[in-house]
């Protein structure tokens, strides 16, 4: 299957106003990461006080989907004006298929489209999917065990539960951004990439939403990659495909119609660098997020200098907070305020370039006019069991603008959790192996693939 950022049909004299956007919904994410940390910490401290606040997920497994393939290899694709996201999926939903442009993601489970009727829609490339139209639409009840896997009053109290009453979810994501409507069962189809036909993955568990709002735009929706029950490789786990994945993203500076591919299961992209890869493995605490993939981070090279930041600075906390991630939907890297100061100072301590005004929220630039080559200082993330991560230079310098000889540093602190975002990612295939609890990453051209 196909990738495709969401600029790939923006003129590149847009890119500055494109990076902006980016880092505006970057902040709009962090926000949410961190809510959804600081309810699972409530949920710890105060498990009751914590579903009068919100949805929670469940350890159980929703009904699962039929499929006879064993793979899936495809592309995602993105949208030119499109306003939230980074990375779109083409898939088809219901009966007979119509096609939707969603959004992939790795840090939330729930995969959901915008619904007829639509209380409050945002603006969608094509028409809203309407359920009536599908015969294999069908609605959960607050009486499935599928319900269990969100939490709304209406299906709180125990009345509801005996009736066939509507299953309803409410997802926030950050600022003002969120979806709400119906649970429901649905069948999802996806192109392949090197095959004629496509593949209907039938009784999925998604999201019906007739009130969305936020970072949205352009998107049909939303396919939910994350660990959690109902995310869509979750409810592929008993089926031949299995719960596996993985993608290798572009760079931004190719041609940018070219796509980025992305495999669900045993498929031949997925398995094509699986001698070269290394492996780290996901971590995991009591009371950590359930979603998210998080990693051991060891430390920070530059130029094979380890530098001195502890490693509890990327680690998880005993009460949940802090750790480090790896997410498809932020576009830059954001390290501990202290790991970043380490960062920050090892750069700054090497480059002899001239400074040059920051762009934005980017601090850390420098003009390299005149010059054919502009190398800069090497970077690698060393991981907990010793495996190395080693950055091309371009994924972590960036141009603001291809028609400038300005290069910023494209990491930023935070306060929060560590997230590895998508810009750091290109050009380096990543295996989700979800059933051996590891990441697998190999660096190679991707538009190759």
């Amino acid at each position: 299957m196909e990738l495709k950022h969401r600029d790939h049909r923006q003129p590149t004299s847009n890119r500055r106003s494109l990076l902006l956007e980016s880092l505006k919904r970057d902040i709009t994410r962090l926000q949410s990461f961190q809510k959804r940390v600081s309810e699972k910490l409530t949920a710890s401290a105060n498990p009751e006080a914590y579903l009068e606040m919100t949805n929670s997920s469940s350890t159980k497994s929703p009904p699962s989907p039929s499929s006879s393939w064993e793979e899936v290899d495809s592309t995602v694709e993105s949208g030119a004006e499109l306003g939230a996201g980074e990375y779109f999926m083409d898939v088809f939903v219901g009966n007979p298929p119509r096609h939707f442009l969603l959004i992939i993601d790795t840090g939330s489970d729930l995969t959901w489209l915008q619904c007829k009727p639509c209380k409050a829609c945002f603006d969608q490339s094509g028409p809203v999917f309407d359920p009536s139209q599908s015969t294999s639409f069908k609605i959960i009840p607050c009486n499935a065990a599928a319900c269990d896997l969100v939490v709304h009053d209406e299906c709180r109290d125990n009345s509801s539960k005996t009736s066939p009453k509507t299953c309803k979810y409410f997802y926030w994501y950050g600022d003002s951004s969120r979806t709400s409507g119906d649970l429901a069962l649905e069948s999802l189809s996806v192109s392949l990439s090197d095959h004629p036909s496509s593949l209907e993955i039938r009784d999925m568990v998604i999201g019906c939403g007739h009130s969305n709002k936020g970072l949205f735009q352009g998107a049909g929706g939303l396919l939910g990659l994350g660990q959690g029950a109902l995310s869509f490789p979750s409810q592929l786990r008993s089926s031949p495909i299995g719960q596996s994945f993985s993608y290798c993203l572009v760079d931004r500076t190719n041609n940018l119609s070219v796509s980025s591919a992305i495999s669900f299961g045993a498929g031949f992209a997925l398995s094509r660098h699986f001698d070269q890869m290394k492996f780290t493995p996901f971590v995991r605490t009591n009371n950590s997020v359930e979603t998210f993939y998080y990693l051991g981070i060891q430390g920070i090279k530059i130029d094979q200098e380890l530098l001195p930041i502890p490693a509890e600075r990327f680690a998880i906390a005993t009460n949940g907070s802090g750790g480090t991630i790896i997410d498809s939907g932020t576009t830059l890297t954001y390290l501990n305020r202290d790991a970043y100061r380490a960062v920050e100072s090892a750069f700054l301590a090497r480059i002899s370039y001239p400074r040059a005004d920051p762009f934005d929220i980017l601090g850390i630039c420098y003009n390299a006019t005149g010059r054919a080559a502009v190398p800069f200082p090497a970077l690698s993330i060393v991981f907990q069991n010793g495996a190395e991560l080693d950055l091309p230079q371009e994924n972590y310098f960036i141009q603001p603008d291809p028609q400038e000889a300005k290069h910023c540093l494209a990491i930023l602190p935070t306060d929060g959790m560590s997230i590895i975002g998508n810009f750091q990612q290109q050009n380096i295939h990543f295996l989700y192996d979800v059933q051996h609890a590891r990441l697998g990453f190999a660096n190679t051209d991707c538009s190759a693939l």
